[in-house]
């Protein structure tokens, strides 16, 4: 930040985009309280910080949103920008994050594409296979070919095991059941049909 506030001096102020997610997310107070810290070193106008929230965010696309990024001088994005966004195409978020990979920010570089960052369920699973149960990776859009292979293999899973659980990729503590009767009813539910 001070190496870009040097180069500008006299020019326009420089720009930070903050993407913090939930009005009432715990990360904004620890992010904004370091970056107030930070700014008093600054002459007042020499930095724009710009925030953005969820519920702005839910009118952006996933390219307007990276665009947004673009035009700052640097960004930070502190929360899943895709959580409660039913609108986004998750599987669409990553190659959108590529355009990031020149841009001074954070994440930056391979971090754009951690696991744990895109929260693809699945991949935190396949760095640790050893401790995982069995597992079946429901691809989409769901034919009828891969309905019924992925019918089979859970079927064949709860008659090897102790239970199982479904969790869809990208996917946060929004949608569950409680009681399904059959295996059937969780591969047909909107789980896996609204939810990526």
């Amino acid at each position: 930040m001070e190496s870009l506030s040097k180069k500008r001096r006299g020019a326009q102020p420089v720009i930070l985009h903050v993407f913090v997610g939930g009005e009432s997310g715990v990360q904004q107070g620890h992010f904004k309280h370091a970056l107030a810290l930070v700014l008093s070193r600054f002459k007042k106008g020499d930095i724009e910080v710009v925030f953005m929230t969820t519920s702005q965010l839910r009118q952006l696309s996933i390219e307007a949103f990276v665009d947004w990024l673009l035009e700052s001088h640097f960004y930070f994005i502190l929360s899943h920008a895709h959580q409660s966004l039913h609108h986004w195409d998750c599987r669409a978020i990553a190659p959108q994050y590529t355009r990031l990979m020149g841009h001074i920010g954070f994440p930056t570089h391979n971090q754009l594409h951690c696991p744990i960052f895109l929260q693809d369920k699945f991949a935190y699973l396949e760095a640790i296979p050893e401790f995982c149960n069995a597992t079946v990776k429901i691809l989409l859009p769901w034919d009828a070919a891969s309905r019924q292979h992925d019918t089979e293999r859970i079927s064949q899973m709860l008659l090897e095991g102790n239970g199982w659980v479904v969790k869809t990729g990208f996917s946060t503590n929004c949608d569950n059941f409680k009681i399904c009767r059959t295996i059937e009813k969780v591969c047909l539910s909107s789980l896996f049909v609204d939810v990526c």
